[in-house]
């Protein structure tokens, strides 16, 4: 089973909604370009709902809302409220925009608390920001690991990444089952969240890191000199460039313009 797949399980398991439920109906959702509501920062509560885009008509057969300037309905397939589920027993317009609008609110507040607890974050020495999406293109989870001080380990989470010893800050971060305080805490599932979005950080960082060019020096004659790119890893400092009497103007204004890309190393 995937990482990804078992923190689906994990968190999912405490909120008592089978994964694939969940799981389906936002992937569902995202595709078809509706919003997507749930409780991110509770994980035991199970309630869910997918609003559709609204169509001509739909208001006759279905709940609809806007929010934010969207029109959606609710998609009966791809949710768990039974009071939105229009011409059935269940059906409750009062009840459906209760708990429609909990979700909203739910999800809203947590977009807010993203962005303060990123700059909030970013201000402390030593920290380290996580975020990404877990099960689904919708589930954002976001973290703040704090410089860990004397003692944090008896009412924090704490890990140790890239070397450093950091703790969880519940106060700026939406991983429920982090918090030693919060009736959702759980250490695996923690670890595995933490773990995930620490693991999609590096990549990405990996991915925008600049690439090493490889450049050679070659004597060709004792008047001129030729820069060769190569495979190998056979490296040549800025300076040592500069300091060949034979190395034609253009190569030098091209070095120049590489000095900032290229790793050096002497070659002998």
């Amino acid at each position: 089973m995937q990482l990804k797949n078992i923190i689906s399980v994990c968190v999912l398991a405490l909120a008592g909604v089978q994964a694939a439920d969940r799981t389906q109906s936002a992937q569902y959702c995202y595709n078809k370009k509706g919003m997507f509501l749930e409780a991110r920062s509770d994980p035991s509560y199970s309630r869910f709902a997918c609003l559709l885009p609204k169509k001509n008509g739909d208001e006759k057969t279905k709940y609809c809302v806007t929010y934010d300037g969207f029109s959606g309905c609710y998609a009966a397939n791809y949710g768990n409220i039974n009071y939105c589920k229009v011409n059935t027993k269940d059906y409750n317009g009062r009840g459906c925009a209760l708990g429609l609008g909990y979700l909203y609110d739910s999800i809203k507040a947590d977009d807010n608390k993203h962005e303060s607890s990123r700059i909030a974050c970013y201000k402390v020495n030593g920290s380290m920001f996580l975020e990404g999406t877990m099960d689904s293109p919708i589930d954002k989870r976001f973290a703040c690991l704090l410089p860990k001080k004397k003692n944090d380990e008896k009412t924090k989470y704490c890990v140790t990444y890239d070397n450093k010893s950091v703790c969880y800050a519940p106060e700026y971060g939406n991983i429920a089952y982090c918090d030693l305080k919060d009736k959702n805490y759980h250490g695996r599932g923690c670890a595995l969240g933490l773990g995930y979005l620490y693991d999609a950080l590096k990549a990405e960082d990996k991915r925008h890191a600049p690439a090493r060019l490889p450049v050679r020096i070659r004597r060709v004659s004792s008047s001129t000199t030729q820069m060769t790119v190569l495979t190998e890893d056979l490296l040549v400092s800025y300076q040592e460039i500069l300091a060949t009497s034979t190395v034609l103007p253009s190569m030098v204004s091209l070095v120049a313009t590489l000095r900032n890309t290229v790793t050096c190393h002497s070659v002998i």
